[in-house]
């Protein structure tokens, strides 16, 4: 993972770092580099206009959908060590 210092972006948050840019989410032109499910889910939530509600970017709303997803499964994962149970 690279470190922060050694990073070319504008933006310097650790937030953002550790979870866009470090992640190696961003192309060498700067631009995000996303994956397939993450482009489906953003035209999915554009062809039925869902982010009219908030007024938030499709881009936006993926992200946030596709790291809930992320901490559920990490959850489920959890839940199932707890009970002795092996993660599938």
């Amino acid at each position: 993972m690279p470190n922060i210092q050694d990073c070319h972006c504008e933006d310097k948050t650790t937030n953002y770092h550790l979870t866009v840019c470090c992640k190696g989410m961003k192309n060498e032109d700067g631009t995000l580099n996303r994956s397939d499910f993450h482009k489906e889910l953003e035209s999915l939530i554009n062809r039925y206009s869902k982010e009219n509600g908030s007024n938030t970017p499709d881009w936006v709303l993926a992200e946030y959908l596709e790291r809930c997803l992320t901490a559920f499964n990490a959850c489920v994962n959890l839940r199932e060590r707890y009970y002795g149970r092996e993660a599938k």
